[in-house]
């Protein structure tokens, strides 16, 4: 048999009460998944203003994390395309998790689907960041240019950069 004598078993009572306590210290401690917004969606309005032609596309990669920002759409929770009309651009993201997230922008002027760069790198299109985030030698990071999403609706703006 496993447990030999009385004072084997309270030994065991002892580190079973221990790990009951510690769990439940676990659990008050740290908050769960669950708080105050999950399950919550809202929608995202985001302005592109400052464009200098309505030639070509606007193309805008949404992160809700640092991960691949701003340089790998593949990382984005949403992508979307529009092609110009006038010097605006008004892209709309529903159904989004609250959470904090990020964007970026670029005008594909010439259409090729892709942004262009010189030998070095740099942006020959324009380019835009949540919260007009800057890069210092190279893109703008995500903890500049996030936001949080905390209400059923949020517009933001974010100027063109040429």
């Amino acid at each position: 048999m496993f447990l030999r004598s009385s004072r084997d078993g309270f030994g065991w009572g002892i580190v079973l009460f221990g790990l009951v306590a510690w769990m439940g210290w676990q659990a008050w401690a740290k908050p769960t998944t669950k708080h105050k917004t999950a399950g919550r969606v809202g929608t995202i309005h985001i302005h592109i203003k400052g464009l200098r032609s309505n030639k070509g596309f606007v193309s805008i990669t949404l992160f809700n994390s640092a991960k691949g920002y701003p340089m790998r759409p593949q990382h984005a929770v949403a992508r979307l395309q529009l092609k110009l009309k006038s010097d605006k651009a008004l892209f709309v993201f529903r159904d989004l998790p609250f959470g904090r997230y990020a964007a970026a922008a670029y005008h594909d002027e010439n259409g090729n689907g892709k942004l262009d760069t010189n030998w070095i790198g740099i942006p020959r299109e324009g380019t835009a960041a949540s919260n007009d985030a800057k890069g210092f030698m190279g893109p703008p990071k995500f903890r500049d240019a996030n936001f949080p999403l905390s209400r059923k609706s949020l517009t933001i703006s974010m100027k063109m950069n040429y």
